[in-house]
């Protein structure tokens, strides 16, 4: 399973670990099978590991993420199209907060993020998902 585990940026000048931005261009990027490593990871394997696998034990907390994962009629489901040859992380520790290449379109909620390769400043479509285990961090 393909995860991040890091904190978000809060508020702008912020730094945060490339590893929580770049994870998956990273893993697409190097370790899928390509011309140059045919023995990599299978793209579907890659993909599923980033959404299906991680969204399958999430439902036992919140029952949204049943409809997480796969492209199917009905369910919730955010699309990013990348280009497989291309696909590389950027950021570094300095840098963090650089993009990704080869990531044309993201769509989240329905609504582009990432638009011709350049990120849609005022969009803001994600939605916060609580289970039933939620504790304010003040009720720990």
């Amino acid at each position: 399973m393909v995860a991040i585990d890091s904190m978000p940026q809060v508020k702008t000048g912020d730094r945060v670990h490339s590893k929580g931005i770049e994870t998956f261009s990273r893993v697409l990027g190097h370790y899928t099978a390509h011309a140059d490593d045919p023995a990599g990871l299978a793209l579907v394997t890659a993909l599923a590991s980033m959404t299906l696998l991680p969204a399958k034990p999430m439902a036992g907390f919140a029952a949204v993420f049943t409809h997480k994962g796969r492209l199917r009629e009905s369910f919730d489901v955010d699309i990013t199209a990348f280009d497989c040859g291309k696909i590389t992380d950027m950021a570094t520790f300095q840098q963090s907060l650089r993009a990704s290449k080869g990531i044309h379109y993201v769509l989240v909620n329905g609504e582009f993020v990432r638009k011709g390769g350049r990120l849609v400043q005022a969009a803001l479509p994600g939605q916060l998902i609580k289970g039933s285990g939620v504790t304010t961090i003040g009720n720990r």
